[in-house]
């Protein structure tokens, strides 16, 4: 999939969800980081941040777009959401 009108194609992190060892009521959950730390897979030709491929940047988990066509799940962000290059 490539990419336009200044998307990020990336790839998140894989995080290991730790095993409670405190009993906790049924229905809660932990609070969800508002940012991520995500790889670049590819950018749009748009793109005017300096952004390259294979870079990690951290952007607002909340707006990372999850598009799954049945075969494949690709993420997107715009290039406006990413907030910091590692």
């Amino acid at each position: 999939m490539k990419p336009i009108n200044r998307y990020l194609l990336i790839e998140k992190r894989k995080i290991e969800e730790e095993k409670e060892l405190v009993l906790l009521p049924e229905g809660y959950s932990k609070k969800k980081n508002d940012y991520e730390i995500v790889k670049v897979l590819d950018v749009a030709e748009s793109c005017t941040s300096g952004i390259k491929t294979e870079q990690n940047v951290i952007v607002q988990s909340s707006m990372v777009e999850e598009i799954n066509t049945g075969t494949n799940l690709y993420c997107l962000i715009l290039e406006n959401y990413v907030v910091g290059i590692l």
